[in-house]
């Protein structure tokens, strides 16, 4: 057996997953939660004590995406700007914007809403290409944080609400 000193020892640490807006790369995730809820009904009938049926009435999908670290459009980490905003993660609203601008941007950044693409940080089988895991469409975001480092954005947390998920795994 070789020795601690001759062994070819990596530890890897980093992203789980890519995220994708429209094909564009947002960012890497450490985190990326997901649920999916099924809201369903009891069917129950007077006078008997057990219900007849259980009926789906809704789906609800909630996403958290978290300490994504932001690219800017040259595909490299390193310059200062790249938040959620600038993403399209969240809407922009400016600082010349007035409180009505304002509340039109937001508005109108919710009606059309986004999908997310979450695909492997790395190519893991033979093809040396990452794999696609799951599209989560209609998101809009419930609220953000982020974190900031030696004044470069490091990450940040956006939680959103979903219309629907779409498991890309599932033949």
């Amino acid at each position: 057996m070789a020795s601690l000193d001759q062994q070819n020892i990596r530890s890897i640490n980093g992203a789980n997953a890519v995220v994708k807006r429209d094909g564009q790369i947002l960012g890497y995730a450490t985190g990326v939660n997901v649920s999916e809820i099924y809201a369903l009904q009891r069917i129950d009938v007077l006078g008997e004590a057990y219900s007849r049926d259980i009926e789906p009435i809704g789906v609800v999908v909630n996403v958290s995406i978290g300490f994504i670290r932001m690219v800017n459009q040259l595909g490299y980490d390193n310059d200062a700007g790249g938040g959620g905003a600038a993403k399209g993660l969240v809407p922009k609203v400016t600082q010349t914007q007035n409180i009505k601008e304002s509340t039109k941007s937001l508005t109108d950044f919710f009606q059309a809403g986004f999908d997310l693409e979450i695909q492997d940080s790395q190519a893991f089988g033979v093809d040396s290409v990452p794999k696609q895991r799951y599209i989560i469409q209609g998101c809009r975001p419930s609220s953000q944080a982020f974190a900031l480092t030696r004044g470069t954005l490091m990450g940040i947390n956006v939680m959103c609400e979903a219309l629907r998920l779409v498991e890309l795994d599932v033949v």
